[in-house]
């Protein structure tokens, strides 16, 4: 995972190893990571990334150098030239502090203020667990939601719920929620989807299907009391329709594209 984890911190506290947390403060230009990337190096170890390339190994030995005794610079810009061997032609303004439980706690503190985007995906059929699979280095709170007992334990990667009214979870969901239908049956489809589409706070609403399916939902949403124009906001099918095969590997990684996509809109 490119992204450092509260686990990253134990395991570097535990070790009594010295580490230096170096954390792109702001980034300027063309550069691999925007401000708030973060990444731990060690003697030996390294967790997360600010971006690679050749910017990343300057950072990765100034810290190395304090670990062995070089004089201590908190703060430091990289300029991404040729001086370097990049042509980004960006800078990172970077900081580099020991890690400690002081920093800990810092990082304790931005994950409360930034929450990881809530996932829920209904169906654990092989598009649904592929999607989780696709979604998980992306640091989001993936849940999998199947009205089929048997399908609980199908796996042990992911955060597996039986329910007989799946649509229950999408009313108890947070806002600005992620919600991927990929179910076994239309009509359970139709009736999650239609929820989900009901709430108006969704990042993302998907459905797996076709064209077709797609307007027969339209019709089935004015005629079950629900706003047939809310099915602008879903994207159905899943993925779109630019690649054209259908594995479930491959609609799980157009799906994340488009997922991803929803989610940069949303916040700028």
């Amino acid at each position: 995972m490119s992204e450092l984890t509260a686990a990253d911190f134990d395991e570097v506290l535990a070790s009594d190893e010295p580490c230096y947390l170096i954390e792109l403060l702001q980034a300027a230009g063309s550069t691999p990571r925007d401000a708030g990337a973060m990444m731990i190096v060690g003697r030996d170890k390294i967790y997360g990334t600010i971006g690679g390339g050749s910017a990343e190994w300057v950072a990765i030995k100034a810290a190395r150098s304090f670990i062995e005794g070089a004089k201590y610079v908190e703060r430091q810009t990289i300029k991404l030239g040729p001086e370097i061997d990049q042509c980004c032609g960006g800078s990172l303004d970077i900081s580099y502090h020991l890690v400690d439980e002081s920093i800990r706690a810092k990082f304790n503190r931005l994950e409360k203020v930034q929450p990881p985007i809530e996932v829920l995906i209904f169906g654990a059929g092989h598009t649904g667990l592929a999607l989780a699979d696709a979604l998980v280095p992306l640091g989001m709170n993936i849940r999998i939601i199947d009205t089929r007992p048997e399908y609980a334990t199908r796996t042990e990667k992911h955060k597996m719920h039986n329910l007989a009214l799946p649509e229950e979870a999408v009313r108890e969901a947070k806002p600005g929620a992620v919600y991927v239908i990929t179910t076994h049956d239309h009509s359970l489809d139709f009736i999650i989807t239609a929820e989900a589409l009901a709430r108006g706070d969704a990042v993302y609403v998907g459905m797996i299907g076709s064209p077709t399916k797609r307007a027969v939902l339209k019709s089935w949403l004015g005629d079950n009391n629900y706003d047939a124009a809310s099915i602008e906001n879903l994207h159905c099918p899943i993925g779109g329709t630019l690649v054209k095969n259908k594995q479930p590997e491959v609609i799980a990684a157009m799906s994340v594209a488009e997922i991803l996509l929803a989610i940069q809109n949303q916040t700028t």
